[in-house]
């Protein structure tokens, strides 16, 4: 019997294109996994998160509990593949010589939030369901530690979830159904152990990640660049190393990852800045970057100047800048900027 309840997600995951799917059921034992994550991620000195945690406690280490018409929950791990066309092709590019901003490869790709919706529909359909929630980082959810349970997956030192074959690029997404679908978990077995390689805690230049599988999140680019609110202090603006968006290096790195090493894109980080903020949200409109939004886009790539323009440069550009923008979050990023300058 397990093995047809194996096939039966196989199949189901080819004809929905994701790559692999688990279902979990209700219990004890589930609830005590998350709930140790929970406590691990609380107890951490590092997280940024801490209110957030606090307030969904109770949900994230019981899923099932705020949904009592649930009685199952799949977990599909899937891939965002490159773009046919390079995307974002009315962003200024890279000019030799002056200071760039960069789009990590991930970027260049489909939106994986509509990758797995249309995955997670798809599904839901193939299984004729009437009652049913899905969501790809959309919900209080703790889908990382809930795929780890289901086997879908390790967890790597860059805190990500690694995947045989794939490295850490697979992206996961959920769905609670009403109905009572058989249970499918796997046992996940990685070579090489991670213990033995070490790779993706040597790429990063932050030191963001470490043995101890804690993510200092302050000093991840991604963290900064995609989720940090508000202005950067000149630290972050270091840390950021020029990111407009993402970093892939701590998982482009994996020797898991089977696939071609993609390239990041380099744009001009100057006439990002310049750009109208109107011309650049029509830009973005319905990409990955929407997520982000203009004011953080900009800042970004305010603090990218601020790291690679020589010193002579830095007054004339911090003044254009502050003439040519309004948002509080460049404003002061430019303004910690200053107060670096004014140090020698």
């Amino acid at each position: 019997m397990p093995d047809l309840h194996r096939q039966f997600y196989t199949d189901l995951a080819r004809h929905c294109g994701a790559v692999q799917i688990a279902c979990l059921h209700p219990s004890l034992a589930l609830e005590a996994s998350l709930q140790d994550q929970l406590q691990a991620s609380l107890s951490s000195e590092y997280t940024s998160a801490l209110p957030y945690l606090q307030r969904q406690s109770k949900v994230l280490q019981s899923p099932f509990s705020s949904r009592a018409w649930a009685h199952s929950l799949l977990l599909i791990s899937f891939q965002a593949k490159a773009r046919e066309q390079l995307p974002f092709a009315g962003l200024p590019a890279a000019r030799p010589g002056r200071p760039t901003a960069s789009l990590a490869a991930y970027i260049l790709h489909e939106d994986y939030h509509q990758v797995g919706a249309r995955i997670l529909a798809k599904l839901a359909e193939l299984l004729d369901l009437q009652e049913y929630e899905f969501g790809v980082d959309s919900s209080p959810l703790l889908e990382k530690a809930l795929a780890r349970h289901a086997g879908l997956g390790r967890y790597g030192y860059n805190c990500l979830l690694r995947c045989q074959g794939y490295g850490s690029r697979l992206h996961l997404g959920f769905l609670f159904a009403s109905k009572q679908l058989p249970a499918q978990s796997y046992e996940a077995r990685l070579e090489p152990d991670c213990a033995d390689c070490r790779l993706c805690l040597q790429s990063c230049p932050n030191a963001a990640i470490s043995e101890s599988g804690i993510l200092r999140i302050q000093r991840c680019r991604s963290y900064l660049a995609n989720e940090k609110k508000g202005a950067l202090s000149w630290q972050e603006q270091l840390w950021l190393g020029g990111s407009l968006a993402g970093c892939s290096l701590c998982s482009y790195c994996c020797p898991d990852d089977l696939a071609p090493r993609p390239k990041d894109l380099l744009l001009d980080a100057e006439a990002l800045c310049m750009m109208p903020s109107a011309q650049l949200k029509a830009l973005i409109q319905g990409s990955i970057l929407q997520h982000q939004g203009v004011s953080r886009l900009k800042r970004n790539a305010a603090a990218a100047l601020a790291i690679q323009l020589p010193p002579e440069e830095a007054e004339d550009m911090q003044q254009k800048l502050l003439e040519s923008n309004h948002s509080p979050a460049l404003r002061q990023t430019v303004a910690a900027w200053q107060r670096q300058s004014a140090k020698g």
